[in-house]
């Protein structure tokens, strides 16, 4: 009598879990679908907006600059910087130590 009590309860206990189980699994399903539904027609409103203003104007072609010119100014960059960088170290623990970039490359 009390085995068969267990048994049932046992039994009501699982079947509610199942159920519940169930229940949150396709109340999350449910939600997904609809904010992918939502975001395809955010998509769908955003994409008519740029297809009416219409094809967008050519760029100017833009000027290229020699890559020699380009170094130059990259290595002076550089070697600004390091001179920034080096004089505020120094400065800070007190050296007295000149620095000076014999070369720059590529790695």
């Amino acid at each position: 009598m009390v085995l068969s009590f267990l048994a049932s309860e046992i039994v009501d206990n699982l079947v509610l879990g199942a159920q519940t189980t169930l229940i949150g699994l396709g109340v999350v399903f449910l939600m997904l679908f609809l904010l992918v539904g939502v975001l395809k027609i955010f998509e769908k409103m955003f994409n008519q907006k740029k297809a009416a203003l219409g094809p967008e104007k050519a760029s100017a072609p833009v000027e290229t600059v020699s890559a020699s010119e380009n170094d130059e100014e990259i290595q002076a960059a550089i070697m600004a910087t390091l001179n920034v960088v080096l004089s505020e170290e120094a400065s800070k623990t007190g050296s007295d130590k000149k620095y000076a970039v014999k070369s720059i490359r590529k790695i």
